[in-house]
């Protein structure tokens, strides 16, 4: 176990930094496009591409919907 005391996020192994949030965005109840958008935030803290991570778009209230422009065929 982590004591709160002088600890870097860099000092705790990635995976379980990500596992954590994993568990903060279960407690918290958050919808699957706010936890996208909280892990895209933390990847941009350590420069991890995330572009593999689909886009989701602000909908003017605390929920984030997913991005529903799409090329036209």
């Amino acid at each position: 176990m982590y004591s709160a005391k002088n600890i870097s996020k860099n000092q705790i192994p990635l995976k379980e930094q990500v596992e954590s949030l994993e568990i903060v965005a279960d407690m918290l109840c958050m919808n699957d496009a706010s936890k996208l958008f909280m892990l895209e935030n933390f990847y941009k803290d350590y420069n991890i591409p995330t572009g593999f991570l689909p886009k989701y778009e602000h909908n003017g209230s605390r929920q984030r919907s997913e991005n529903k422009r799409r090329l036209k065929t």
